[in-house]
């Protein structure tokens, strides 16, 4: 909050992956929160990658 307080409300996330070409997966993270000052929810794109390529 502006003011420094700290405001806790309900919420949820969850995180969706779709494989992609060479190990890489790529997805979103999503969050609905329920109440309070920030109600509303937020998505943000993901993406993992292996350090190595997968051997076929």
């Amino acid at each position: 909050m502006p003011d420094g307080t700290i405001e806790y409300n309900p919420a949820k996330s969850i995180s969706v992956y779709t494989p992609g070409d060479y190990g890489i997966l790529t997805g979103v993270f999503h969050t609905n929160i329920y109440s309070g000052a920030c109600k509303g929810n937020v998505d943000m794109p993901l993406s993992a990658k292996p350090v190595a390529v997968p051997v076929s």
